[in-house]
């Protein structure tokens, strides 16, 4: 996870910053099949399996926050991530 102060201090001096909230983005992620029968649960009404990354599983942010990590991959110079919130940033 990346700490707010780096990434504070990374953008401070940019002239024009964008910012994108990704709704949704955790249902977004498709669970491999050998995962969804970690996180299943039984109700009355029968037996269910999550296919997307559950909002509020212990480890969902950060297996998400690697995801966009991995995403924005070679943009760290006008990209950042912070789970689902992105910011673009310019100095000029």
């Amino acid at each position: 996870m990346p700490r707010v102060d780096d990434m504070v201090e990374r953008l401070g001096k940019a002239k024009f910053l964008t910012t994108l909230d990704l709704c949704k983005g955790y249902w977004q992620v498709l669970l491999a099949a050998d995962s969804r029968e970690l996180i299943a649960f039984k109700t009355p009404f029968g037996h269910f399996q999550f296919t997307i990354l559950p909002f509020g599983l212990h480890g969902a942010p950060a297996t998400f926050q690697r995801l966009m990590d991995k995403v924005l991959r070679g943009t760290e110079h006008f990209a950042a991530a912070y789970l689902d919130d992105i910011v673009i940033f310019s100095f000029s």
